[in-house]
């Protein structure tokens, strides 16, 4: 055999080798639920574990679910996490939120992104357990877990590891709060497990026996690292239980690093952990009260009500620079620099104090008033929980800024300033930490120095012009009041009262507009308002009045119903959507339609319907259409339906575009009866719509889809009836709504991209949706599909696609 041949045949023998693999071998797949195809939870993981391959199932939406799992061999890899975002599994109290039963193989399980509540089970295990059992293999990876509010009538309220086979778990910035269990390990039970948690939360948990927060025993190693178990309780109405935070017992092993275990409820000097004899608690770097070990400290953390870390706490820069995540429960960046003396260092517990270096916001409504020698400020001081005060300061000809002073009120008047002289102001904000903000500007002139005239006029005595035009808008909850101010040159205010007090004042400018909100009124009153005018000397006039009844409160619509049928359907599908809504006020209601992924089909609003017709699609599209019931006031209520549209896929022996084989099936109810799903095709040799029996009086309409045309190609409509017609009224849907054309005589003449094609594409296919009605009462027969010759030459195949909208619709017998 020659050195080519053997090259030849090993590549033959290598070829074969990866199409036996890849034929043979399951690849991993990825799950989205809830959807059409994977509705729970449930029907993704039973898929997914049947394919022994790393699959994915995304959470896109809260689920309401009792999960049960049974893994009886093989391996595999399963991650559920939440898609974008945080999603919620509940178990509504019906029983555990997640149950996986190990008993033979090996299961790697990944946790992310979800939130496990209301989980309740008279066994073990509130919201999650995991028992292996035999020679089984388990482990699992949880990252951003949130456990809450479960209970368990037995041990671990929110979670229960329990193992007789081989169990290690990992806990990355997880949760365990409000979780009960009526016996021990409120938040989590770890039996013969080997555990991990890193920048985790154990809090508010309870049991009744022991072990509030977690509870260890049969042999376990718990390590935890960078957590926090804190408020935990362990009693029994009145009756106290040893381990509030941690109970520890059957010769089990916990390494504690870098931790808080503070402030839990147990018995007085075991309020915190209890270790039972032949087990261990091993603590350094970490706040533990009444133990000591390398780095411990026993002092108040001073938490906030998040649990993390206040000024001044000493657990702040106190953890082991040895070993710690760069991460924490936040997932802000480890070490932070959390007291400011210069040295970046590990914080005890799930959160790193991080030091502030962002400035507060500015200032509100800036004013200047001056005088000859002085300028009043005000203002309004920002909403920031750790701003301080202001710092004030001056500069006079666009020089050098100079301080002036530090005020925490809203206002300050500078003084023994120039008269007639150009100022500008700038006003900082700054914070606890020292952070400075980059500040508001306001320039403003001094008055000119009084001058003593030969004949000293008068004081000013006289008020303001008044405000014209002054109007009341009224809105359910507020008034809005506008008006014009008068040309008076010494104006510099108005003031708004109600009938009893003033309101407010506003500064305003002579031959300006004005405005001013008045807000917290009671909806369907009557009020009055009376607004006057300021000068600068004080002169106040009498005022104008306006009157102002505020809206009724309007409710928006209730949509009681939103619905699609088909559901699920492909190339041609006709979709109905059908909404009711109430309006609980007794107002009109009005509905808008709005299909919210293009590319999958037409959308033909009718009032509170609308029909869309499906497209041609390369892959399966669920389509989401929004709908909006909007009242006569103007509230209104939305809400979404959706739908699927499989992708078309088509077996073309003749080459004609057009399936072999398409089935449709018929759908009936009082008021509708229409064709579904791909229809039914009709050759033009017998391309004939008949035996229906229909009145004059009732509208109906078609949808019709005229396939393998040419390109520009022309197609002639002809209603063939057992009577002459003189003419059919037309109504066709274009351009977004529904337009008017009478038939000449007897038949309809239409091109592919003309008018009345729905997408208005010259492509060989003409989409047209008609309304039609008869003049006479009643006519029996039929319609013809035939091409047009005049144009130029048409394929024979046409399909149709719905018949909407038929009150009565019956064979003709003889």
């Amino acid at each position: 055999m020659t050195l080519s041949s053997l090259r030849r045949n090993r590549y033959v023998i290598l070829s074969m080798c990866i199409f036996c693999f890849l034929s043979c071998h399951a690849f991993a797949k990825t799950f989205e639920v809830p959807t059409i195809d994977y509705p729970t939870l449930s029907s993704a993981l039973e898929e997914a574990i049947s394919n022994d391959e790393e699959d994915i199932i995304y959470l896109i939406d809260d689920v309401s679910e009792n999960v049960f799992v049974s893994f009886a061999g093989g391996s595999d890899s399963i991650s559920i996490e939440g898609k974008d975002g945080l999603f919620q599994l509940n178990g509504n109290g019906n029983g555990r939120v997640i149950d996986f039963e190990i008993k033979a193989g090996n299961l790697s399980l990944t946790l992310s992104n979800l939130r496990l509540v209301g989980g309740f089970t008279g066994e073990k295990g509130g919201a999650l357990r995991v028992s292996v059992s035999g020679s089984a293999s388990f482990s699992l990876n949880a990252f951003n877990l949130m456990v809450e509010n479960s209970t368990a009538s037995s041990h671990g309220g929110g979670v229960a590891l329990i193992n007789y086979g081989t169990l290690n778990a990992k806990f990355q910035r997880c949760l365990f709060k409000g979780n009960r269990s009526y016996g021990m390990g409120g938040g989590f039970l770890i039996d013969n497990s080997s555990v991990l948690f890193e920048n985790c939360l154990v809090v508010e948990n309870s049991a009744d026996d022991g072990g509030g927060g977690v509870y260890v025993c049969n042999g376990s190693s718990f390590a935890i690292k960078s957590s926090t178990i804190a408020n935990n309780s362990a009693r029994n109405g009145l009756a106290k239980r040893d381990g509030g935070g941690l109970y520890v017992t059957n010769v089990s092993v916990v390494e504690l690093e870098n931790s808080i275990v503070w402030g839990n409820d147990g018995i007085s000097d075991k309020k915190d952990f209890f270790v039972a004899s032949g087990s261990s608690l091993n603590a350094r770097y970490s706040l533990l009260t009444g133990f000591s070990g390398e780095g411990c400290i026993d002092d108040d953390p001073l938490f906030t009500s998040d649990y993390t870390l206040s000024l001044g706490s000493p657990c702040i820069d106190k953890g082991s620079q040895a070993s710690y995540p760069y991460e924490d429960f936040n997932g802000a960046l480890r070490p932070a620099d959390g007291d400011n003396d210069g040295r970046a260092l590990p914080d005890m517990g799930a959160f790193e104090a991080q030091y502030d270096v962002t400035a507060p916001s500015e200032v509100l409504v800036l004013y200047a008033e001056p005088s000859t020698h002085s300028v009043s400020l005000s203002w309004n001081n920002p909403d920031d929980l750790d701003f301080g005060f202001v710092r004030i300061y001056l500069t006079k000809d666009e020089g050098v800024w100079s301080f002036v002073c530090e005020a925490e009120e809203e206002g300050v008047e500078v003084k023994d300033l120039l008269a007639n002289t150009l100022y500008s102001f700038k006003i900082t904000t700054v914070d606890f930490f020292g952070n400075e903000s980059e500040g508001k500007i306001i320039s403003v002139k001094t008055l000119e120095e009084p001058t003593e005239p030969d004949n000293p006029l008068e004081p000013d005595i006289t008020p303001p012009a008044e405000v014209f035009n002054l109007k009341a808008l009224p809105s359910t909850f507020s008034v809005t009041l506008t008006w014009d101010n008068p040309e008076d040159d010494d104006l510099v205010g108005c003031r708004i009262y109600g009938v009893d007090s003033m309101m407010a004042e506003v500064s305003v400018s002579p031959s300006s507009s004005s405005s001013f909100v008045v807000s917290d009124l009671v909806p369907d009153t009557i009020y009055y308002f009376r607004v006057t005018t300021l000068d600068r000397a004080g002169n106040e006039s009498d005022g104008t009045w306006v009157k102002a009844k505020t809206l009724s409160y309007n409710s928006p619509p209730t949509i009681r119903s939103l619905e699609v049928f088909p559901s699920l359907g492909g190339k041609g599908t006709l979709f109905k959507f059908s909404c009711v809504a109430e309006d609980p006020d007794g107002d009109g209601i009005t509905y808008s339609w709005e299909l919210l992924d293009e590319g999958i089909g037409v959308l033909i609003p009718r009032a509170s319907e609308a029909y869309l017709v499906a497209y041609a699609l390369s892959e399966d599209k669920v389509g989401s259409v929004k709908v909006r019931a909007l009242d006569s006031r103007g509230a209104f209520a939305e809400e979404e339906v959706s739908f699927k549209i499989t992708a078309f896929d088509s077996t073309d022996d003749d080459g004609d575009g057009v399936e072999n084989e398409l089935e449709g099936s018929c759908a009936y109810d009082p008021s509708v009866v229409y064709l579904r799903e791909e229809g039914i095709l009709f050759a033009s040799e017998r391309g004939k719509i008949k035996n229906f029996s229909m009145k004059g009086d009732n509208p109906y309409t078609i949808f019709l889809s005229i396939v393998d045309l040419l390109p520009g190609a022309s197609v002639k409509l002809t209603f063939d009836f057992s009577f002459p017609v003189s003419s059919l009224e037309t109504e066709f849907w274009r351009n977004g709504k529904f337009g008017n054309k009478k038939s000449q005589g007897d038949f309809l003449l239409l091109s592919d991209g003309g008018e009345y094609d729905l997408d208005g594409a010259v492509n060989g296919k003409i989409d047209v949706m008609f309304n039609f009605s008869f003049e006479r009462e009643e006519l029996k027969g039929g319609c013809e599909l035939k091409p047009f010759p005049e144009k130029t030459k048409v394929l024979t195949i046409f399909t149709f696609f719905g018949i909407l909208f038929i009150p009565l619709l019956r064979r003709i017998r003889g």
